[in-house]
């Protein structure tokens, strides 16, 4: 929860806490998908998309914020190496895609103000999403080689861990494995 801490610094500072629910992969509970299907287990998330024409297969969940927004999250290829990571704002809708391969980034729209890509472990990458406030993320599979519509084979697609949506304005998040 909400609260303060002292850091490492000897400072007190504010203790930020995780606004997604049901983030620790034991329930697909508040997500939501489109063209395709997601579980989860043993603490990751597999989204895979639909077979036939598909247009950006995705899972989003809705956080209602009214401050900027850090949402983090560590994705790794499943058959589909890019990813479009995108934010709804009042003040517009944005869009970052990632190629997982190379971590190239671009970005459009003006509800993106940062992405970042880093590549941590055993193909796993972190991506971190900054935007201006939101009420909607979502994750869409995208082939980084091709557009944005293209055929689902039905057993490609991403796996996707730990996500985590923070106020940026008030510092880090610190961790809470629990």
């Amino acid at each position: 929860s909400n609260g303060t801490m002292t850091d490492s610094d000897g400072l007190l500072k504010w203790k930020p806490h995780n606004l997604i629910t049901n983030s620790s992969a034991t329930t697909t509970s508040g997500w939501s998908v489109s063209q395709a299907s997601i579980s989860a287990a043993d603490g990751i998330y597999t989204l895979t998309e639909d077979s036939g024409s598909v247009n950006g297969p995705n899972t989003s969940i809705s956080i209602t914020t009214t401050y900027q927004t850090n949402m983090v999250v560590d994705v790794k290829a499943n058959g589909r190496d890019g990813i479009t990571f995108d934010c709804s704002a009042p003040s517009g809708t944005g869009r970052s895609d990632v190629n997982l391969t190379t971590l190239a980034t671009s970005s459009t729209g003006t509800a993106v103000i940062s992405i970042d890509a880093v590549s941590i472990d055993d193909g796993w990458v972190r991506l971190t999403l900054v935007c201006n406030p939101s009420a909607l993320f979502r994750l869409r599979i995208k082939d980084s080689s091709g557009p944005f519509i293209y055929t689902g084979d039905g057993v490609s697609g991403i796996l996707f861990r730990k996500p985590h949506a923070y106020r940026s304005d008030l510092g880090g998040m610190v961790n809470n494995p629990a």
